[in-house]
Formats: C-alpha cells, structure tokens, sequence
C-alpha cells in the first residue's frame, strides 16, 4: 500500500509505502498556489491524479490495475 504527493513547480514531494493493511500515509507537502500531483495503491490497484489543486484548470485522473 502506498501513499504519496508532489508539486513540480518547487520539485517537493513526501511519500509513505509499506505494507499496510488499512491505510499508508499521511503525506505532507506545503501546495498554496501551486499544482499538486498525487495518488496511492493498495493490492494491485493504483490512482494518479495530476494537476489537482491548481484554481480553474481540471485535474487529470487516472486508476488502472496491474
């Protein structure tokens, strides 16, 4: 299971893996003002979203099995 969040803009990012059985993390990251990417898996599903937290431009989201 994992957890992790990272802003490109000042390349800072925190991530937590391990294995879990109910949750991973908390991450922390300082994001004002800035595009924040993160996501997480457990067993083999896995999200990715980019682009969140960037005012009026839409976030990318994306869940795939592996």
């Amino acid at each position: 299971m994992s957890a992790w969040i990272y802003v490109s803009d000042t390349d800072q990012g925190d991530q937590d893996y391990g294995q879990y059985t109910s949750y991973a993390g908390p991450t922390y990251v300082y994001g004002k003002a800035h595009c924040v990417d993160w996501g997480g898996s457990i067993s083999n599903v896995y999200l990715q979203v980019t682009g969140s937290n960037c005012g009026a431009l839409r976030e990318n989201r994306v869940t795939f099995t592996r």
